[in-house]
């Protein structure tokens, strides 16, 4: 399977390759300078991998805990959105939706390409601060049609894809959001 990356704009497609790199350190709440607390993933598609919002959400969460200063935050019930609070800490919420999930043959291949979206809000004040986009396509053999499970890991290969795009670079966007 191929998988190529497209971030908001025009920018050249990307084979996912793996690379060796140190990886970096992931904020605590005595590091962090701001806090994202995921919120809302949903499938705004009609494709009916029920996985896809979950797997969204892992790719978030992934890709978000990689950005500096910022700490990660899953679950609203969390202690350390308090602690966050009593640090004078920015929260912002990211919801996100896959708005495209589309497939196609052809030249004897299956592409499958997907474009998600996430919105920023502030915590304190449910204000939008800023929205993210970002697509990924993959192709693969016909093979990959001949079973459901093997196309809903496809369909799920290629949404995290479109996650990761989404979110490369959101650092900056983020740390302004948090002002």
């Amino acid at each position: 399977m191929t998988l190529f990356g497209l971030s908001s704009g025009l920018v050249p497609g990307l084979a996912r390759a793996e690379v060796t790199r140190s990886e970096p350190q992931r904020s605590t709440i005595d590091t962090a300078k701001y806090v994202v607390q995921l919120g809302v993933m949903r499938n705004a598609t009609s494709v009916g991998n029920a996985s896809l919002p979950d797997v969204m959400r892992a790719a978030a969460r992934a890709r978000a805990s990689l950005l500096p200063g910022a700490l990660v935050i899953d679950d609203p019930a969390d202690p350390l959105l308090k602690k966050a609070a009593s640090m004078h800490l920015a929260v912002l919420i990211l919801d996100g939706q896959i708005s495209r999930l589309s497939q196609a043959e052809s030249n004897g291949s299956v592409t499958v390409a997907a474009q998600v979206d996430f919105v920023v809000r502030r915590g304190s004040d449910q204000s939008l601060k800023g929205t993210f986009q970002g697509g990924a396509a993959g192709s693969d053999s016909p093979r990959v049609l001949a079973s459901r499970a093997r196309l809903d890991r496809f369909h799920n290969e290629v949404v995290s894809g479109a996650v990761e795009s989404a979110l490369r670079g959101a650092d900056k966007g983020l740390a302004e959001a948090a002002k």
